[in-house]
């Protein structure tokens, strides 16, 4: 279970509180080929419903560095729908392209960028392009600590008015148990 505030004006005024259950299965056919399926349900302290999943396919294409392609195709529906504050469609599906890239430097040192694009469409609403990338530099201080500095990105205004265009940058404290 994952607990999170929202941070928009309209959510933080009303305490808005979300509580998301979610499930993954991964299937590996071979070393190079990756199948996901993803499931996610939420509870929202305003009384909404999410159901969310998404399908995934990656092929890794070269080993050193580790480069992968593959398609992405996500859905999530709400119960209430155009809530204030947050993205809460009746029906929304996405299909992307992704590619991928990790370099590893030593024993402890790992790098990635990650870039995904596409299309996005929700029930009665305007079909949008849309764009995301991250990356991050990760350093093992020992077998159960990481430290890791990294920044994301994802837009879906390109085509729309009413889309967003948001960037976040993170610095984090890893523990593996």
């Amino acid at each position: 279970m994952q607990r999170y505030l929202f941070d928009s004006d309209a959510t933080l005024r009303n305490r808005l509180v979300a509580e998301q259950y979610k499930a993954s299965v991964d299937f590996l056919p071979t070393e190079r080929t990756r199948i996901t399926a993803r499931f996610a349900y939420g509870n929202y302290s305003d009384g909404n419903r999410q159901l969310g999943w998404q399908a995934e396919v990656e092929q890794r294409i070269m080993s050193e560095p580790k480069v992968h392609v593959g398609l992405r195709y996500s859905g999530t529906d709400f119960r209430l729908v155009n809530q204030p504050g947050y993205f809460s469609p009746d029906h929304y599906q996405s299909a992307e392209v992704l590619m991928r890239v990790d370099w590893r430097f030593g024993e402890q040192t790992y790098f990635s960028v990650r870039a995904a694009g596409g299309g996005e469409r929700e029930l009665g609403g305007a079909d949008r392009f849309i764009v995301s990338a991250s990356t991050y530099l990760r350093r093992d201080l020992t077998d159960r600590f990481a430290v890791e500095a990294a920044y994301d990105y994802s837009s879906s205004r390109t085509m729309s008015a009413n889309g967003f265009e948001r960037g976040i940058g993170r610095l984090s404290l890893i523990t593996r148990f």
